[in-house]
C-alpha cells in the first residue's frame, strides 16, 4: 500500500511542486504569517504571549514557542488545531480513529514524545489547555479554532507552569476577548464534498464594566470515502459550535472572565482502508475454515488502490458532546502582587466505531462509549512587576477527573460457535495428540480463549495535586535567571470487568487496582538580552507524564499498572530581529533524554490469540534543531518559514519490549519544513486589496505506530495549499478561494497493525484535494 501511495504521490503534481517550491523555498526555511496587515514601515509584527503565564513579548521569552493570530491562522486554512502542525517544526498530529474510528481522537507527537491511544487509561504526552485550562483526553482535542485571540505552540518539557502531562510540550488556545464597541462578523464558505460552513460571532458591551462576546460555528461537508454496501459514508462532518465569553471589571484592578464553551457533533467515522490482509498469520486461518467459508462470508479484502472505496458494514460513527465551564479572576492587589484564580469544569460524551475489514463479515469492528468529567481549580500569585530585577509565579493546583469507557469488540467473529459446533477436540495447540491441548467440542474450556467477543468496561478516578514556583533573577541589564520547581501527587483508581459474549466467561471478574505517582520537575535557566533585538537563552529542564494501566488486558495477568515518563531536556536559543525589524530568526538545539517511555503494542501469543500491552519500555535519546524565519522585504510582502530536524533514537530496552534498537520512535519524521509566501497590493481608486497566499508543507517519512510497520510508513510528503482573497477598502467585506492538498496527494495519517494476531494492517488515509470560498462581513 505505502509503495502504491507513494509512488502515485510522486508522479502527481511535479511540475506543481517544482515551480511552487522554487517559490516558496526562496523565503529560506519555514513558520506562518503572524499578522494580517504590515505597518507603513513594513517590520515583522511584534507578538505578545503568555507562554510563562504573564504576558511579553515573544522576541524575550527563554522557550521555544510558535505563536499564531486568528489572522494567520486563516490565511494558512488552518480551521482546526490539527492543521496547525504544517507550520510547526518537529511537531506532528493528526485527527484519526487509530483503531478506533473517532474522528476527533487527536495524536499528538512534539519532539519525539506523545501518545497514540486513546483510551481513558492513559494520558496525552503533549498538553492542550484552553483559556488557561488543561483538557485531560485525547478524545475530542480535536479543537476548531473557533475565534481566537492567539495560538502558541510550547515546544520541550512545560513541568514547571503547565505540569503533569507537559512532557513534551504544551499547545494553549486563548479566546478572542470581549471588545469594547458593538461589532462582530458573519463568515459563510462552500466548497467540495457539498462543503458548507457558517461562522459568527458579536460584541455587545452592556455596561461600562460588563463586556460580553458570544461567536459559533456550524460546519456540514460530505464524506470522502464511501461504503458501498451500506450506501453512506465515511470521513464527513455535521458539527455545531459556540462560545461566551463575559468579562467583569468592577474596579481598575479586578477583573472577571466567565467561558463557557459547548460542540455537537453527529457525524460518521475516521475514513479507514484494509492496506493488508495475510489470510495465514495468526488466527485468520482457523476463522476461514471454521466461520468464513462454511457460512458463505466475504473475506477481508485489501484496497490499497482504492483506500477511499470500502465494502465494509459494521459500526460508523463518531459523535461528540463538549461542554466547558470557566470562571477565572485577576486581582491585582499591589504595585508588584497580582492573585489569579482558574476554576472549570468540563465534560464530553464521546461514541465512535469502525469497520476495518473491508468486508460484509464481522471479522474486525469496535464500538466505544466514553463519559468524561473533570473539574480543576489554580490558584497563582505573580510578583515583581515587569520593571522589577525578582519576578516571580507561586502557585497550586488541583485536578480532579472520573471517566467510564464501554467498548463493544468484535474480533475474529463467530470463531467460539464454531469450535462448540465441532464433534470433539480435534484441533491441536501442540505436539500432544489429541484430546490433549485440542479445540473443539461442545463445553471444552479451550474454547473459551477463542472466543473473541468482548463487552468491555473501564472506569478511572484520578486525583491530583500541585505546587510550583518560578522566578526570573535578574543579575545585571543584560543577564537573567530563570529557576523553577513543580512538586506534583496523584492517585489513581482503575476498575474494569471485561466479559467474553458468546460464553458469557469474564476474561477480567470485577476488579480495581490502585497506583499513586509523584514527582518533582524543576527548571533551571539563563537569559541574555545582547541588544534590543538580539536574545539569547539556555535551559534545563524536567517533564513528567503520569503513569496508567493497561486497559486492554486478555488475561489477568496483563491487569497491571505502568509508571510515569519523565524526559530531561537541555535547550539553547537565539530569537534575532534583524535589517531594521524586517527579518526575524529564531533559532533552538535541544538534546533530550527520555525514560520509562509508554509503548502500548498490539502481539499474538503462541496460539495466536491477542495480547494487547502497555508497558515501560525503556530509554530514547532525541536531539535537533529548529529554525523560524519571519521576513517583510517591502510592503505588503510576508515570506515565512521554519526547519525542524530531530535525530530521536531508542537507546535501552527492558526485556520483553514490544520494540527494537532498531526501530524508529512513532510520528517522529527526521525533518520537517514548511514555507509560505504571502502578497498584498492596493487596487486603484480605493477599490480594496487583493492577496495571494501560497503554502507549502513537508515531513520526511515516519512511522504511524508504534512497532514501525512498514505498510504503515509515510514517506516523505510535500503538501501544498493556496489561497487568494479580496478585502474591501472599508475592510468589511473580505471574498476568497483558497484550496488545499493541491497535487491530490494519498498519504497516511494514522493506522493499527494486527498483522501477527489477525494478519490486517489498517490505515486511515488524509483528505484528498478540496477546494472552496468564502464571503466574510464585518461590522
Amino acid at each position: 500500500m505505502q509503495q502504491d501511495l507513494s509512488s502515485r504521490a510522486v508522479r502527481r503534481g511535479v511540475g506543481v511542486r517544482i515551480s511552487l517550491a522554487a517559490l516558496l523555498l526562496a523565503s529560506t526555511a519555514p513558520v506562518i504569517a503572524h499578522a494580517a496587515e504590515q505597518p507603513a514601515h513594513a517590520t515583522v509584527e511584534e507578538i505578545v504571549v503568555t507562554a510563562r503565564r504573564v504576558e511579553e513579548r515573544l522576541q524575550s521569552t527563554p522557550i521555544a514557542v510558535s505563536a499564531f493570530t486568528a489572522a494567520g491562522l486563516e490565511k494558512a486554512g488552518a480551521s482546526t488545531l490539527v492543521d496547525v502542525a504544517a507550520f510547526v517544526p518537529n511537531l506532528t498530529m493528526s485527527a484519526t480513529g487509530n483503531g478506533g474510528g473517532g474522528a476527533s481522537n487527536a495524536q499528538i507527537y512534539l519532539r519525539g514524545v506523545g501518545q497514540s491511544d486513546f483510551l481513558i487509561t492513559t494520558d496525552p504526552g503533549v498538553a492542550i489547555y484552553v483559556d488557561g485550562v488543561y483538557y485531560a483526553r485525547t478524545t475530542g482535542s480535536v479543537f476548531d479554532v473557533l475565534d481566537l485571540e492567539r495560538l502558541e505552540v510550547l515546544r520541550g518539557p512545560q513541568g514547571t507552569l503547565f505540569g503533569k502531562n507537559a512532557i513534551g510540550g504544551a499547545i494553549s488556545l486563548i479566546s478572542r476577548k470581549p471588545s469594547a464597541e458593538l461589532g462582530g462578523q458573519v463568515q459563510v464558505t462552500a466548497g467540495r464534498y457539498d462543503r458548507h460552513d457558517l461562522r459568527a460571532s458579536v460584541d455587545i458591551p452592556l455596561t461600562d464594566t460588563l463586556r460580553s462576546r458570544f461567536s459559533g460555528v456550524w460546519q456540514n461537508r460530505e464524506g470522502y470515502a464511501e461504503r458501498v454496501l451500506v450506501g453512506d459514508d465515511m470521513g464527513d462532518q455535521d458539527q455545531l459550535g459556540g462560545r461566551a465569553y463575559v468579562e467583569w471589571s468592577p474596579s481598575s484592578d479586578l477583573t472577571f472572565a466567565l467561558i463557557a464553551d459547548a460542540t455537537r457533533s453527529r457525524q460518521a467515522g475516521a475514513q479507514t482502508a484494509l492496506l493488508s490482509y495475510d489470510p495465514t498469520a495468526g488466527l485468520a486461518p482457523l476463522w476461514t475454515g471454521l466461520v468464513a467459508l462454511p457460512q458463505g462470508l466475504a473475506l477481508p479484502t485489501a484496497n490499497p488502490k482504492t483506500p477511499f472505496t470500502t465494502f465494509s458494514t459494521g459500526p460508523n460513527v463518531s459523535n461528540l458532546d463538549l461542554l466547558g465551564l470557566s470562571l477565572t479572576g485577576e486581582w491585582k492587589a499591589t504595585e508588584t502582587l497580582s492573585i489569579k484564580s482558574i476554576t472549570a469544569f468540563r465534560e464530553l460524551e464521546a461514541e465512535f466505531g469502525r469497520d476495518a475489514d473491508n468486508a460484509s463479515s464481522n471479522y474486525l469492528s469496535t464500538h466505544n462509549r466514553v463519559d468524561q468529567q473533570q473539574f480543576s481549580q489554580e490558584l497563582q500569585l505573580l510578583g515583581g512587576g515587569s520593571d522589577s530585577r525578582f519576578r516571580w509565579v507561586l502557585g497550586g493546583y488541583y485536578f480532579n477527573e472520573r471517566a467510564k469507557d464501554t467498548n463493544d469488540v468484535l474480533l475474529a467473529s463467530g470463531l467460539f460457535r464454531a469450535l462448540e459446533g465441532l464433534p470433539g477436540p480435534v484441533i491441536p495447540l501442540s505436539p500432544a495428540p489429541c484430546p490433549t491441548l485440542c479445540l473443539g467440542g461442545a463445553g471444552n474450556p479451550m474454547n473459551v480463549g477463542f472466543d473473541l467477543d468482548f463487552d468491555i468496561y473501564n472506569r478511572i478516578n484520578v486525583e491530583s495535586y500541585a505546587a510550583f514556583a518560578q522566578s526570573s533573577i535578574t543579575f545585571t541589564d543584560q543577564l537573567s535567571g530563570v529557576f523553577g520547581l513543580r512538586y506534583t501527587e496523584e492517585n489513581k483508581r482503575y476498575f474494569l470487568l471485561h466479559r467474553r459474549v458468546n460464553s458469557g466467561v469474564a476474561i477480567i471478574p470485577p476488579t480495581v487496582v490502585s497506583a499513586s505517582y509523584d514527582d518533582v520537575s524543576p527548571r533551571f535557566g539563563l537569559e541574555y538580552q545582547a541588544g534590543p533585538d538580539t536574545f539569547f537563552y539556555a535551559s534545563a529542564s524536567k517533564g513528567f507524564k503520569s503513569g496508567g494501566f493497561n486497559g486492554r488486558p486478555t488475561t489477568t495477568a496483563e491487569v497491571q499498572s505502568f509508571g510515569p515518563e519523565t524526559l530531561w531536556s537541555y535547550e539553547a536559543g537565539a530569537k534575532l530581529d534583524l535589517a531594521d525589524r524586517r527579518v526575524r530568526l529564531n533559532l533552538a538545539a535541544f538534546f533530550n533524554k527520555y525514560d520509562d517511555i509508554q509503548l502500548s503494542s498490539v502481539t499474538a501469543d503462541s496460539t495466536g490469540n491477542l495480547v494487547l500491552a502497555t508497558e515501560n519500555a525503556g530509554k530514547a535519546e532525541t536531539k535537533g534543531v529548529e529554525v523560524e524565519f519571519t521576513a517583510v522585504p517591502t510592503q505588503g510582502l510576508n515570506l515565512n518559514a521554519s526547519l525542524g530536524y530531530i535525530d530521536a533514537e531508542y537507546t535501552k530496552l527492558n526485556p520483553g519490549a514490544s520494540v527494537t534498537l532498531n526501530t524508529k520512535l512513532m510520528k517522529t519524521p527526521k525533518w520537517t519544513a514548511s514555507a509560505a509566501v504571502s502578497y498584498t497590493w492596493a487596487l486603484a481608486d480605493g477599490a480594496g486589496d487583493v492577496a495571494v497566499r501560497g503554502d507549502w508543507s513537508y515531513r520526511s517519512k515516519h512511522y504511524n505506530d508504534v512497532s514501525g510497520t512498514e505498510t504503515l510508513a509515510q514517506d516523505g510528503l510535500s503538501l501544498f495549499n493556496a489561497r487568494l482573497s479580496w478585502t474591501s477598502d472599508s475592510k468589511r467585506y473580505e471574498v476568497a478561494l483558497f484550496g488545499t492538498n493541491l497535487s491530490d496527494e494519498r498519504y497516511i495519517i494514522g493506522g493499527v497493525s494486527a498483522a501477527s494476531s489477525f494478519g490486517t494492517i489498517e490505515a486511515n488515509i488524509g483528505r484528498p484535494r478540496e477546494w472552496g470560498a468564502s464571503l466574510r462581513y464585518t461590522f
